[in-house]
């Protein structure tokens, strides 16, 4: 695993006319590592995705993709760059008209031109991963919204990026679908090793991403608790009035005596803390 961290923000700010969104947002996510980036509604969030895809540059400030600054790149000289990086949009985005195989397989065929027995063998071992292997065939129409965004997550990671960028990947789900889509990407994120950046405003999402583990056994992919794991692998992000207040695991977010953390966990307490 390389030294150089996946992503790099220094003193990044951003603006839209006289809104500011972004004044001096730094952090840094080491390779193989999750970063959970939170924060109230419009404070810039998924728009940290973007220009890590470098769909919005920013005002000032840097921007680092596996050792690489992007932020001045034409468009070209990020193709590569975004050929590294698979991503999860709010809602999926699926294509209606191909089947689920088609969906997970179309980054190989149309990109990356790989034969179509490779493609078939890649797409079974990510429907397996995600549990989805009966749905191969079915078109998204017939999938439910957790299967959907599980195939969604599956096609982000088919052609293995070696990052992978959520965007609030169980909006709109009940808790239990969530619950499964949660674990396809823990599936993903712990057994493919890849970097992994999850925007999300459900604390519980969060709190399990940082408290489990997929774990490969005999009998299938199981979830495991790993409460022990965040303060390794697993870091929280904070961006709040324009900067991060907040960068650190899931024990100082729960210390924390900033007034947004403070508020947003009042009365609520994570399971593997209960």
């Amino acid at each position: 695993m390389s030294d150089v961290p996946a992503v790099v923000f220094e003193h990044v700010a951003l603006a839209f006319d006289e809104t500011v969104v972004m004044r001096d947002v730094s952090f840094s996510i080491p390779e193989g590592h999750m970063a959970i980036l939170m924060g109230p509604s419009g404070s810039g969030k998924s728009l940290v995705l973007k220009m890590i895809l470098g769909l919005v540059r920013p005002d000032a400030g840097a921007i680092h993709v596996h050792g690489v600054r992007i932020d001045g790149l034409s468009e070209p000289e990020l193709m590569p760059v975004r050929d590294s990086i698979g991503m999860l949009f709010q809602e999926g985005a699926l294509f209606d008209s191909l089947t689920v195989e088609e969906n997970i397989g179309f980054k190989l065929k149309e990109e990356h031109r790989q034969p179509a027995d490779v493609i078939r063998a890649r797409v079974e071992e990510m429907l397996a991963v995600t549990g989805l292997q009966e749905f191969i065939d079915r078109s998204p129409a017939a999938l439910s919204g957790g299967q959907r965004r599980r195939v969604a997550v599956a096609r982000a990671m088919a052609a293995r990026p070696r990052l992978l960028l959520l965007d609030e990947p169980t909006s709109g789900l009940d808790p239990i679908t969530a619950k499964t889509v949660d674990a396809g990407i823990l599936a993903l994120r712990d057994l493919e090793h890849v970097t992994t950046l999850l925007v999300t405003h459900q604390l519980e999402d969060a709190f399990y991403m940082a408290g489990h583990e997929a774990v490969s056994t005999p009998d299938g992919i199981v979830i495991a608790p790993a409460p022990h794991r965040s303060a390794r692998e697993v870091t929280f992000l904070v961006l709040n009035d324009g900067v991060i207040t907040f960068d650190g695991g899931i024990d100082a977010l729960l210390a924390s005596t900033d007034p947004y953390i403070s508020m947003s966990l009042s009365g609520w307490v994570p399971p593997l803390h209960a």
